[in-house]
């Protein structure tokens, strides 16, 4: 329906900012971050319409704003905050974050353009922490942070893809 549609694409709105403040944040050198609120609860607007609020559902079940948030604080838990680099553009940033085992490109792109493999990427994960084979490139429709994994034996490669203007 048109209203699961809009819920939807809500959603992945705010999950896909909160996981981005996280990067930013991290990035500029702020220490701590957390989105809001984790529970549930609803308020209602000056228009009188009813707003959700929480990383949880009403059930308590994560959605998927708090998996953005887990999958963003995972990332950036390995990488000593001095070692990550940020580029902003005019439709997003892209964010380098080194760690011990792998270097990971976080791609936020706020364009519609076509999303592609970057050249010597290994996978890449969805901003809920979904894999995303290279073969496959299921990518969601407006999944506007994704995360390029490569190996550090690509680091040219990671290095060349996180410079290259978006």
């Amino acid at each position: 329906s048109d209203d699961l549609t809009t819920v939807n694409q809500q959603n992945m709105d705010v999950a896909v900012q909160i996981a981005a403040k996280a990067i930013v944040g991290y990035s500029a050198g702020v220490k701590h971050y957390f989105p809001f609120v984790l529970p549930f609860y609803t308020e209602k607007d000056p228009r009188g319409r009813i707003r959700y609020f929480g990383l949880t559902s009403k059930d308590g079940s994560p959605n998927l704003s708090l998996a953005a948030y887990v999958q963003a604080g995972k990332i950036l838990a390995g990488a000593p905050q001095r070692d990550v680099k940020f580029l902003a553009f005019d439709h997003g940033f892209k964010a380098l974050i080194p760690s011990d085992e792998n270097i990971v490109i976080a791609v936020y792109n706020n364009s519609n353009g076509k999303k592609a493999f970057p050249t010597g990427a290994m996978y890449a994960e969805g901003v809920d922490g979904r894999r995303i084979e290279k073969e496959q490139s299921d990518f969601l429709p407006d999944e506007k942070l994704v995360y390029f994994y490569f190996s550090k034996e690509e680091h040219t490669a990671a290095n060349h893809f996180f410079s290259e203007k978006m």
